[in-house]
């Protein structure tokens, strides 16, 4: 769920699939990735993932990374939390038993040895900390004019919201013979509020999403999702969430629709997990520092598990483009860890501090701005999809959006695992698209051909994209010579990812492979 706006020109459902639906944009962070500032991480239950246990393909980790000598800062104990699986029954019915095909536990990655420094321990104090959100740091801010500014759900000040307040008072809610107590704050975003809620019959947790009517838009709250979920309990893949059940309330508060959404709950998003990391790698910086230093966090995932996290999240995309889906809103934001276990930071002071976790299997989630294909196969008309550091260079320009818009959000998630930080960190305020597609231009270092431009002249839309197509009149055709992308390569055993990296960040869509040839990438196979 996300800050998103509709429009009276938005592009509509093919006739194939069901009702017109409007089409909103996505320049929101999604309340399932509601941020906690501890240094010390508890289990995060995402408020639109199933709690059931995907067994990824075993993927050959056959990948070295040279490492630095590192001290562990260790985590508190990892757990497991295994849930029941139970029967999927109709995706819309509101008393059904939930269901998942039942999975077997991951495999783990072993660690290497390590002197454990305990998190608790880590020195403070000792320097100027910069917080977790640090400028090189993935904190959001409003990044275009569609940014809800409102739309807080990362920070304490939303549990005091009025929307959520509205639903924390309810206490416990009845759907049918059901009763339910709510429990924990989740998450907000514009189009609903998320608690964990506990069945009062069974106690099973879960996931509860109230949803906020939405009097602008034609589409009835939740119709996207439910229409996907439909689709992905027809044919299931592990690495995307499931629905448990939805239902009706008998009365809703005010704002709200009476239907709530179900899923389980897992562990961190990605995004969550390398900001949990960062607090960490603060603490063990500042104790190696000098009290006037500034203390800048550098975390990332190894290139092992960047493997196996990107075979799974291009096997998941795939799986969504067979069924004839657009995603539009790929970011590490959306896709979580299916385990609730910690993870430990191996620390280093000279390079990236290392995120290690037992089981990297993982699963995509948040279906409200999803689209589907047109019935003739053709590109869907010109609107503002995806979020703003994520967007495709076509959809910045104006140009209809296709499948190639989520390959190019996939090269800034991967690329994200690598550094820690967002690949194309643009800026804020009117000419925010503009900085986003400037940004873009200086790091893929790539020339805006010809036949691009032109096809912008042909079917570019000025309302969306008219400040973009003003400045690349105006720039000049060469690319810059600095290849920033290939810089931020740190050892030679990279060299395959960044060449996968650059394959997938392809400005022109017409030359990016899709996710069917990337899982054919020789960093993947």
């Amino acid at each position: 769920m996300s800050s998103n706006h509709y429009d009276s020109n938005s592009p509509q459902y093919s006739p194939s699939v069901g009702d017109s639906l409007d089409a909103p944009d996505r320049n929101s962070v999604p309340s399932s990735s509601a941020q906690r500032n501890r240094a010390t991480v508890a289990p995060h239950f995402s408020p639109t993932s199933p709690q059931y246990f995907p067994t990824s393909p075993q993927y050959s980790v056959g990948t070295s990374v040279e490492e630095p000598n590192r001290n562990s800062v260790q985590s508190t104990s990892a757990r497991r939390n295994q849930a029941n699986d139970v029967a999927y029954h109709s995706p819309t019915s509101p008393d059904y038993s939930p269901t998942s095909p039942q999975y077997s536990d991951g495999t783990s990655v072993e660690t290497p040895n390590r002197n454990s420094i305990p998190c608790s321990s880590a020195p403070r104090n000792r320097a100027t900390v910069a917080p977790h959100f640090s400028p090189t740091s993935p904190q959001y801010s409003p990044t275009s004019p569609q940014y809800s500014s409102n739309d807080d759900s990362r920070t304490a000040l939303s549990r005091s919201s009025p929307d959520v307040q509205s639903i924390k008072e309810m206490r416990m809610f009845k759907i049918d013979k059901d009763e339910y107590i709510i429990n924990e704050f989740l998450g907000k975003g514009e189009y609903g509020v998320v608690f964990s809620v506990s069945n009062k019959k069974n106690q099973e947790i879960l996931a509860a999403k109230f949803l906020k009517n939405q009097p602008a838009s034609k589409v009835a709250p939740g119709e996207i999702e439910l229409k996907v979920y439909d689709l992905l309990r027809q044919s299931p893949h592990q690495n995307l969430l499931q629905l448990v059940s939805t239902g009706e309330l008998l009365s809703a508060p005010v704002g709200f629709s009476t239907r709530v959404i179900f899923t389980r709950v897992l562990g961190l998003s990605i995004w969550d997990t390398l900001n949990k990391a960062k607090e960490r790698d603060i603490q063990a910086r500042a104790g190696m520092e000098s009290t006037s230093a500034k203390v800048v966090p550098k975390v990332a995932f190894p290139l092992h598990s960047i493997k196996m996290m990107c075979n799974q999240i291009v096997d998941g995309m795939a799986h969504l483009e067979k069924l004839g889906l657009y995603y539009l809103d790929l970011k590490t934001a959306n896709i979580y860890f299916t385990e609730k276990e910690d993870f430990q930071l191996d620390f280093s002071n000279t390079s990236h501090s290392l995120i290690q976790l037992s089981d990297v299997t993982l699963q995509i989630g948040d279906f409200g701005v999803c689209r589907f294909h047109s019935a003739d196969g053709a590109p869907r008309q010109p609107r503002v999809v995806q979020t703003l550091y994520y967007r495709a260079p076509e959809v910045l320009l104006g140009l209809p959006y296709h499948t190639k818009a989520d390959v190019f959000s996939f090269g800034a998630v991967a690329a994200e695992l690598y550094t820690g930080e967002f690949l194309f960190p643009g800026g804020g305020g009117p000419d925010a698209e503009v900085e986003q597609f400037k940004k873009i231009l200086a790091i893929a270092s790539q020339r805006i051909s010809r036949e691009m431009r032109d096809k912008v002249e042909k079917y570019g839309s000025q309302d969306i994209g008219g400040n973009v197509q003003s400045y690349l009149k105006r720039s000049a055709t060469s690319s810059t010579s600095t290849q920033a992308l290939l810089q931020l390569k740190r050892s030679t055993e990279a060299t395959i990812f960044f060449k996968m990296l650059t394959s997938a960040l392809l400005i022109n869509p017409d030359k990016r492979p899709s996710f069917k040839d990337i899982k054919k990438h020789n960093f993947l196979v």
